[in-house]
């Protein structure tokens, strides 16, 4: 243990801050160094806002986990609260999002991750792609953590 948290010092910098990524493959050791502060710190319940959009905007949504499974989304629009469904919104599914978002060689990619939990915090991705205007990014602010 003790071992694996002195290896893991000495890369903490590394995605301490957030930064613009110039290859992929520096991406890509920032979220495997993440996604091992995560699983290690086993959050399985937890509460989070998520906010995700694009170029065009974006909605907040509130996310309930249990046991390592979505329960509830919610958002507002309209002054009325909505559900929404469970797909890719606990954290180890925005971890593989963003595995496949770097397996596609994004044009540019921001990444910042919580030093102390691992999650990520911001996001924002340019994919390669011929189509205009398709940037996306997400924040996340975990809110309420059951250990």
């Amino acid at each position: 243990m003790l071992r694996s948290l002195a290896i893991l010092a000495l890369i903490v910098p590394q995605f301490a801050i957030a930064d613009r990524v110039e290859n992929n493959e520096t991406a890509q050791e920032m979220l495997d160094v993440a996604r091992a502060v995560w699983e290690e710190n086993k959050l399985t319940d937890y509460t989070f806002t998520l906010e995700r959009g694009g170029v065009f905007g974006g909605v907040k949504y509130r996310v309930k986990v249990k046991d390592g499974e979505c329960l509830k989304v919610t958002y507002w629009h309209r002054l009325k609260r909505h559900k929404d469904n469970c797909d890719n919104r606990t954290i180890a599914e925005l971890f593989d999002e963003l595995d496949q978002a770097i397996n596609e060689d994004p044009i540019s990619i921001w990444l910042e991750f919580d030093l102390e939990l691992g999650y990520p915090v911001e996001v924002s991705v340019e994919p390669r792609t011929d189509l205009t205007d398709q940037d996306w990014w997400y924040v996340i602010s975990l809110s309420l953590i059951h250990i």
